[in-house]
């Protein structure tokens, strides 16, 4: 069950990744798309009861496995100083949280394995 809803998430974060200016009101409103992002990931595990996992370090586990520094604040300030333009963060940070889905639906497949 909770397999289909994270597929539904991923594919919207696509859509989202496709029109970003249309679900923040400009390609490069980073703290508009961070919040976004945020709100998504946190309401989702409360609605799911995701509560066994980790969102902190699922979150830090994507991140670097995408070359970046982790911080539990988020990597908008890495990837600013490793010279991203605005635009290209909130296309980075949208591609981090679509890993970020696929990880928690990985995990979930082996947990439903097992």
């Amino acid at each position: 069950m909770e397999q289909e809803k994270i597929n539904k998430i991923i594919e919207f974060l696509e859509q989202v990744l496709k029109y970003p200016a249309m679900h923040f009101g400009a390609i490069d409103a980073v703290e508009s798309a961070n919040s976004f992002l945020v709100g998504i990931r946190y309401a989702t595990f409360f609605l799911f009861s995701l509560d066994n996992y980790s969102i902190v370090s699922f979150q830090g586990e994507v991140t670097t496995r995408r070359g970046h520094k982790f911080t539990p604040s988020g990597a908008i300030r890495d990837l600013k100083d490793e010279g991203y333009e605005d635009t290209q963060i909130v296309i980075e940070l949208i591609e981090i949280e679509i890993d970020f889905w696929k990880l928690v639906q990985d995990s979930l497949h082996k947990k439903c394995a097992e």
